[in-house]
């Protein structure tokens, strides 16, 4: 017997099989394991991060959505961490008032980061529900730079991109903006998890997409888990025809 996790998340499909103590193969072989130190923990969690965020983006947004980037002037620049994430505060309390005046919701996810000069910006990705001249009334400190989401419905590379910078700064309380590792609004929809017992001493080393998804082949992992050593696969599938409006699902 083994464990069938199947997440879904927009138009993407992940599975996982695993095994563990109390469901595995008959004849299972484990692997090596390691004994967990704190660098491999926060790796796990860096990981952790990414999938996590990744999942909301792709459950929750759509192509055409804005992908805004909020700069400073040489000359308005916060001093502390504290100044610039009482900046963004600010700046997401305004739009969901402006969102509200609009007779919308606003949906977003975002990070606070700095560039290798040490200077703070913003990455946010908004439901479009603004245009450039509402957003920079409301961002008085600098620029904004905006983007359109694209049609792909995966945005796992997005979630890498946005985070890929922010762990040094989340591991230093001196330089640590926000109490976690990304920002998001309350109102985001959860991926949909199931959990399967199967009753089968193997799976295929090769796996097939279910009906109506085409399997990404080169996100097939096959391994031993390095904590419990029992084998462990994860695959991703796409939606062969992307959700439409994802917001009324």
């Amino acid at each position: 017997m083994y464990i069938k996790k199947e997440i879904h998340s927009g138009s993407v499909l992940e599975i996982e099989k695993l095994q563990n103590l109390k469901f595995h193969f008959k004849n299972t072989k484990r692997g090596p394991k390691i004994s967990p130190t704190p660098s491999y923990m926060a790796k796990a969690n860096e990981r952790r991060a990414k999938k996590e965020l990744a999942r909301l983006i792709n459950n929750n947004f759509l192509s055409g959505d804005m992908l805004i980037t909020l700069t400073y002037a040489k000359d308005n620049r916060p001093q502390t961490p504290q100044e610039t994430k009482n900046d963004i505060q600010n700046f997401l309390r305004n739009l969901k008032a402006a969102a509200k005046r609009k007779g919308k919701e606003l949906l977003y996810v975002g990070v606070s980061n700095f560039d290798y000069c040490g200077v703070p910006h913003h990455h946010l990705l908004l439901n479009n529900i603004f245009t450039k001249e509402d957003l920079q009334s409301l961002w008085q400190h600098g620029n904004i730079n905006i983007k359109s989401l694209d049609s792909s419905g995966d945005y796992t590379l997005l979630a890498t991109y946005l985070l890929k910078h922010t762990n040094g700064i989340f591991q230093d309380p001196k330089r640590r903006v926000h109490a976690k590792r990304f920002l998001r609004s309350r109102n985001l929809k959860k991926p949909e998890v199931t959990i399967t017992i199967i009753k089968s001493d193997s799976w295929r080393e090769t796996p097939t997409a279910p009906k109506g998804y085409f399997l990404i082949s080169n996100s097939i992992v096959t391994i031993f888990n390095e904590v419990t050593g029992y084998p462990y696969q994860y695959y991703k599938c796409i939606r062969l025809t992307p959700l439409q409006n994802l917001r009324a699902t």
